[in-house]
């Protein structure tokens, strides 16, 4: 059973069923953004002189448009995180750019892995459908070209 903690304002914990691995969601509003930042710390024991671990890159998540979980996609009883990443990735400036959706999911050994192709129906009824609504009232030439080559590009990969 896991448990649901309110620490303050907009920060709120989860604890694994293992007792020894802990999430702490971050939701921080800026005056241009809004972005969820999720950590995840595990400790070798909580009794006499356990240690605590946080590996960053690997135990962190940012997400500056999608909510980031924990979700349980599949109904399989394991828990997914989606982390946005930028579309196209190379970040050019001179490009427009998107965030799409990527699945993550969190093991003590490897850190938050992305595991997108396992879900080929998350993506075909939830975010393709999105984008493909979001292109046909987007304006900007250059913005529709990206959405449509992102469309692509998840198509490619899970469908």
């Amino acid at each position: 059973m896991m448990a649901l903690l309110v620490f303050c304002g907009l920060t709120t914990g989860l604890s694994w069923p293992d007792g020894v691995t802990f999430l702490m969601s971050t939701a921080t509003a800026t005056r241009n953004s809004f972005f969820t930042r999720v950590q995840v710390v595990s400790a070798s024991s909580l009794s006499g002189g356990g240690t605590f671990q946080f590996r960053p890159n690997l135990d962190e998540l940012l997400s500056l448009e999608y909510s980031v979980g924990p979700f349980d996609l599949d109904g399989d009883g394991r828990l997914e995180f989606v982390e946005d990443e930028h579309f196209p990735a190379n970040l050019d400036t001179s490009v427009k750019w998107v965030q799409i959706p990527r699945v993550k999911r969190w093991s003590r050994a490897s850190g938050f892995v992305d595991v997108s192709k396992e879900y080929p129906r998350y993506y075909k009824e939830r975010v393709i459908s999105d984008l493909e609504r979001r292109l046909t009232t987007e304006q900007d030439p250059a913005l529709r070209q990206t959405i449509s080559h992102a469309v692509g590009f998840l198509k490619g990969e899970t469908l």
